[in-house]
């Protein structure tokens, strides 16, 4: 179980401290960044601010370009996937 994040509008800053504060207290935290959210991966320093979670993906749908990014790029099938194996999901759009 755990607790997603679908992270789709900027700024994100306070989805990104409520999971940190979820993962503090020993919950597991999956962050998924779409839309206007997959900007963020584009910053500097994106591995040290995401490096807490448990996994980190970029959810591709057809709206940016397939170049290299930190992050694991993901369909929307997984998406659901790990939105079923998720206990619950915040969604940040």
């Amino acid at each position: 179980m755990g607790t997603l994040f679908i992270i789709g509008s900027l700024p994100a800053e306070t989805a990104l401290q409520l999971a940190r504060k979820l993962k503090g207290r020993g919950e597991r935290v999956i962050l998924v960044f779409r839309g206007e959210g997959i900007r963020l991966s584009d910053r500097p320093g994106f591995d040290d601010e995401t490096a807490f979670a448990d996994g980190v993906y970029i959810l591709e749908d057809g709206g940016r370009s397939g170049r290299a990014r930190p992050a694991k790029a993901i369909g929307p099938h997984e998406l659901v996937e790990l939105m079923e194996a998720c206990g619950r999901v915040v969604s940040w759009t």
